[in-house]
């Protein structure tokens, strides 16, 4: 933390002459430092019930390994193509780091009651924070470098692995600035409520749409003609970044500089010094908006109230009166509403269905798809990935800032607490589950006619019977009764890994029993009578077995 201050300190009077009272400065980013190595990354989390003062050498730490692996694609793939895959992690990884970690660094408000009051200029608030923000990329971004800059200077010589480094500072630039000047524009625009909305679904979407590219970009390269260490320019070439760097470093190596290293080049500095001009601009807009974010605001439930009431129609068919209906309500209302947990949950439905697409585009032929598909069966993919979201949302809805009001369900006169837990349960079935079957229930008829039929009542069968075993195999806990520190990664890896093995075998064991339907229909009837067994003992739970206690 010293060695980054007094890099800093060389360039107070540029702070100075630009209007910043540099020792606030100071002071605010020396305080937000010693901060960050006691808060736990979002992306690389090792959650505990006990303080970890070094808990961001240990992102750190992971970010190494991950600059490692790139490095090993630098030193073994030829130059252009190498770089263009090392880049595509880098900048994806410190963009998604952005994402997940916003909240806590730069749309951090906690500290606005002590800061906001005192006579302190939006200038000097703005760059204490931009730095901020600015030094943990630039940790991790230097984490990633080390490794493949070594690999480039042995393999390229000194002066590619400047241009390694000046590529570098531009993705971490590009990345900081990308993320910021968006955020300021919904900032800019919209009302603090709606602002809050939005920031939450942008944070989703950019999270899927950078998986999806980290997916996608390795499938657009032409591996067989990788000898062509450059590739002819076309047109998307100038909407994919990596590129742009991949195309600057090589730059430096290349015997003459083409069309397209001028191009790549040009973009790679032109654009993020674009970007980082644009957040200057709209700092004083930021900062009043961010002050905004800490004060309490009247929420309207309007917006939700059509999604309510279309959930809470099924309540008094699936629910018994009661304690079991109150639970369902209460946990399907916050579903919708808890922006945090939708934070949690979201993401991993968009990664659902870029990882489906890309498994069935790799599966079929499309010149004659529709046969491709029956012969093949890849549409049971789609239907065990449903699975996914359930187990996902189930794991997450124990979690919440404000388990402290879970008092309510022990103080309550219960006799047990199954009829909470059952309730929960069926929240999320409805939630997650019967919008996105139903909708794959109405398409693959229509796509693949009558055949598609059976296999669908099966996977419904067999989805039911996982949730109903994640439910009675997991520590059993009360919904929204536990703080976020207190995850236990390491066992629900455990339990996620055993049950993706369990999906992959019922999926297998589909694909065989499909060939039969009478075996298909005997075996959903014994899974269906599995199912409800195990139901009946999840709503029977005591309070004994409960980790709440």
């Amino acid at each position: 933390m010293t060695f980054w201050l007094r890099g800093i300190d060389l360039f107070g009077g540029w702070f100075r002459r630009a209007g910043v009272d540099y020792e606030q400065m100071r002071s605010i980013l020396e305080t937000k430092l010693l901060m960050d190595n006691r808060r736990q990354s979002t992306v690389f989390a090792r959650n505990s019930l006990e303080e970890n003062n070094y808990a961001f050498l240990l992102t750190l730490s992971a970010f190494f390994l991950l600059g490692a692996f790139g490095g090993l694609l630098v030193g073994f793939l030829p130059a252009f193509w190498g770089f263009t895959i090392y880049f595509s992690m880098a900048l994806t990884m410190m963009a998604l780091t952005l994402i997940a970690d916003f909240s806590s660094i730069l749309l951090d408000t906690s500290d606005n009651t002590i800061l906001v009051p005192r006579p302190i200029s939006s200038r000097t608030l703005w760059f204490a924070r931009v730095l901020h923000i600015l030094l943990y990329i630039v940790q991790i971004s230097l984490a990633l470098l080390v490794v493949p800059l070594i690999v480039g200077l042995f393999r390229f010589g000194p002066l590619v692995a400047a241009g390694l480094v000046i590529a570098h500072v531009l993705t971490t630039v590009l990345a900081v600035s990308l993320t910021h000047v968006l955020y300021q524009l919904i900032m800019r625009f919209t009302t603090e409520e709606r602002m809050k909305n939005f920031i939450n679904y942008f944070q989703i979407l950019m999270a899927i749409l950078l998986m999806g590219s980290y997916q996608l970009l390795p499938r657009l390269i032409d591996f067989e003609n990788l000898e062509a260490n450059t590739p002819a320019l076309q047109v998307w070439h100038v909407f994919v970044p990596p590129f742009w760097m991949a195309g600057l470093v090589d730059a430096f190596l290349a015997e003459p500089i083409t069309r397209f290293h001028l191009i790549m080049a040009a973009l790679a500095v032109f654009v993020p010094a674009a970007l980082w001009w644009a957040t200057h601009q709209l700092s004083r807009v930021f900062v009043s908006k961010l002050a905004d974010l800490g004060n309490p605001t009247v929420v309207s439930t309007t917006s939700n109230k059509g999604g309510e009431t279309r959930g809470l129609f099924f309540s008094p068919w699936l629910t018994a009166k009661g304690i079991e209906r109150g639970a369902f309500e209460f946990t399907f209302r916050m579903l919708l509403r808890d922006r945090k947990l939708k934070l949690k949950i979201y993401p991993s439905i968009g990664y659902m269905f870029v990882m489906g697409f890309i498994l069935t585009y790799r599966a079929i032929d499309f010149g004659n798809w529709q046969e491709d598909i029956l012969q093949s069966r890849i549409y049971l993919v789609p239907i065990y990935l449903a699975f996914t979201i359930l187990q996902t949302a189930f794991l997450e809805i124990r979690f919440t800032d404000e388990f402290k009001s879970a008092w309510v369900f022990t103080s309550a006169p219960l006799k047990d607490p199954g009829p909470i837990l059952m309730g929960a349960w069926k929240a999320v079935l409805i939630r997650f589950f019967v919008p996105y079957y139903l909708i794959i229930s109405l398409a693959l008829p229509l796509a693949l006619g009558p055949a598609a039929i059976p296999d669908l009542l099966f996977g419904l069968i067999t989805n039911l019977l996982m949730f109903a075993a994640v439910a009675a195999i997991y520590d059993k806990h009360l919904p929204f009764s536990q703080p976020p520190s207190v995850r236990q990664q390491g066992g629900h890896a455990a339990y996620g890994i055993l049950m993706i093995f369990i999906l992959a075998l019922v999926g297998v064991g589909h694909y065989f029993l499909g060939k039969s339907p009478l075996v298909l229909l005997a075996a959903g009837l014994v899974l269906f009578g599995l199912t409800w067994w195990l139901l009946k003992r999840y709503a029977a739970t005591p309070w004994s077995a409960m980790q709440d206690q």
